[in-house]
């Protein structure tokens, strides 16, 4: 059963020392927490995260995490950062990740192999947080088949699309990531056979 509508099947070990001070609308946190073994599975990802181990420390308006480190796909992630506070919010954070060897299927007829290290940023001068860093993909395959439905003539009696306009306002992150690639991508159904090659 789902424990929330982003995490499903969670376990593991969590030990917390925390002391809590200060006035109710700017509080101020110590202490530590330790994470062993946990296991979870996001909602929506078919891949679990295994043996995640950690640290996090609380300071006065800063928390950390330290050598956090999981099994993923078949493949191994770190990550660690911080985060300041300004009352009962975030003032800013910073995560940082890195991942080797991730196996991923997303969808029927979609493989990869993938890893790169990837940095989330923000602060309250920024209206998005940021996502930056460089991937590379070691191996890609699709081999999903095509299918060439309706066909012209049909197009051509069916109804116009309406397409939205862009609205900035509604993004959520902004991007930069370089992705590279070890060897071409392959894509072999039943309408092609080649390979593709990323160029940079």
């Amino acid at each position: 059963a789902a424990l929330s509508p982003r995490f499903e099947q969670a376990g593991g070990r969590l030990g917390v020392r925390v002391r809590i001070g200060g006035a109710i609308e700017d509080p101020s946190v110590f202490g530590e927490a330790r994470v062993e073994r946990a296991r979870f599975r996001f909602a929506g990802f078919p891949e679990p995260v295994e043996d995640l181990s950690g640290q996090i420390t609380f300071g006065e308006r800063r928390i950390l995490l330290e050598n956090f480190r999981a099994r993923v796909a078949g493949g191994t992630l770190t990550f660690g950062g911080s985060a300041r506070l300004r009352g009962r919010g975030l003032e800013s954070y910073e995560l940082t990740a890195h991942g080797d060897r991730l196996r991923l299927a997303p969808e029927a007829g979609v493989s990869m192999e993938l890893g790169g290290t990837a940095r989330l940023g923000w602060d309250v001068t920024r209206r998005l947080p940021r996502l930056e860093g460089s991937i590379r993909v070691h191996r890609l395959d699709y081999t999903r088949p095509i299918e060439l439905l309706p066909t012209l003539a049909e197009l051509s009696r069916g109804p116009r699309t309406s397409i939205d306009r862009y609205d900035p306002e509604a993004d959520r992150l902004e991007i930069d990531l370089t992705i590279t690639n070890d060897r071409p991508l392959r894509v072999q159904n039943d309408l092609l056979e080649g390979d593709v090659r990323i160029e940079t």
